[in-house]
């Protein structure tokens, strides 16, 4: 049985990461090293480490993480943090937006190039309603 799955952030911007995910996303330190910085916010975690750490087999060391994954962060208010990218003149790839199948978000990234899809649920139309289970 799985006790815990979260993803982990390869990238030499270690720091720099950190601090994008505590000012947007209210995530706290829960361990912090230079190679590491373990991340938690409301019973969810996220992992930075540097790619070029030696307890990552050799296949995979010093490759960061960019692009091949799109984070999603649930809100309760996709409002105020597009507020605050919005502010900070940080890129925005899709502008807020609601969805027919129950999603208020926008598409920005974090300082690797990591796409984030921040999200705030919200009544889905009739025809996806269906789909739901």
């Amino acid at each position: 049985m799985i006790k815990s799955a979260y993803p982990v952030i390869k990238t030499k911007k270690i720091e720099e990461t950190a601090k994008f995910y505590e000012k947007y996303f209210s995530f706290e330190r829960s361990f912090s090293s230079d190679w590491y910085i373990s991340l938690q916010s409301n019973g969810n975690e996220l992992a930075i480490m540097d790619p070029d750490h030696e307890t990552i087999p050799a296949l995979f060391r010093g490759k960061p993480t960019a692009g091949e994954v799109i984070l999603n962060f649930e809100t309760n208010d996709v409002d105020a943090i597009y507020g605050k990218f919005i502010e900070d003149q940080r890129k925005i790839f899709l502008v807020l937006r609601d969805e027919p199948w129950g999603q208020r978000h926008f598409i920005a990234q974090d300082p690797n190039g990591i796409p984030l899809d921040v999200i705030t649920v919200i009544p889905p139309s009739k025809e996806f309603l269906e789909q739901y289970s």
